[in-house]
């Protein structure tokens, strides 16, 4: 698991633009419309699935995988007692912790990891894992099972895991991108509009058919819930797991 060349390419895609390798799709250079979007969004993927589950966060420590320059961590600062953000790439750290000065987000604490562990956080310390197109980037199945694996470390009794994988369905589309791209020279594709530093396993990724996710879970003692459908997105392209910590 090369958690360097990880760490190397989202730092190099954070240092040309963090904003619009994070929100590629959205991203027109307005700061307040990019977390006004965070927030939009955790109001619809993320608020229903609180209260279905009967969280309170108000009493809760949320840990977000993926932060980046916290497009989703400021407004999980809004809602829970203590927020733990972290990202690979140390350069979208510094740049988070510049946004989000401590004087004004006092419970909000932005860390570095290595793609795969999660060293900086106390085992049954965390009670909601959330992560939002994160894992569909993870070059590997590998490093989607050794984070899951982090995760139930991390996780409380009864705690709550949220987290965003891209699907069989998707993973279709991304191939038919990822062969064109290798048939036609990055110039072309880069002179047609397509950004560069997206031609890489780091940004292609990997999917999951149901079946692995759930194997998944059973492999690293999740209790698998249910597949919940991603709004964000076209039908079957990614899909929200939820699970618990099984008993």
């Amino acid at each position: 698991m090369d958690t360097q060349f990880m760490r190397k390419m989202w730092n190099q895609r954070a240092k040309k633009d963090a904003f619009y390798y994070i929100e590629s799709a959205f991203w027109d250079g307005n700061i307040e419309k990019f977390f006004a979007l965070g927030e939009e969004r955790t109001q619809l993927i993320l608020d229903p699935i609180l209260n279905e589950v009967n969280i309170d966060p108000q009493k809760s420590h949320i840990l977000e995988i993926g932060c980046g320059v916290g497009r989703f961590s400021r407004s999980l600062s809004n809602r829970f007692q203590q927020v733990t953000a972290v990202d690979v790439s140390n350069e979208m750290i510094n740049q988070a912790r510049d946004l989000h000065q401590p004087t004004l987000y006092p419970n909000l604490d932005f860390q570095p990891t290595d793609g795969t562990s999660l060293g900086c956080i106390f085992s049954n310390s965390i009670d909601v894992v959330f992560s939002y197109e994160v894992f569909q980037h993870m070059p590997s199945p590998e490093i989607i099972l050794k984070n899951l694996e982090e995760i139930r470390r991390v996780l409380r009794p009864q705690g709550i895991v949220y987290i965003h994988l891209m699907t069989n369905h998707g993973r279709f589309k991304k191939f038919i991108k990822k062969l064109l791209k290798q048939l036609i020279p990055q110039t072309v594709w880069q002179t047609l509009g397509f950004a560069s530093l997206t031609f890489d396993s780091t940004w292609t990724g990997t999917s999951l058919s149901p079946k692995q996710i759930q194997e998944f879970c059973e492999a690293v003692n999740l209790k698998f819930i249910r597949l919940v459908d991603d709004p964000t997105h076209g039908s079957g392209d990614r899909v929200f797991l939820l699970a618990t910590s099984a008993s």
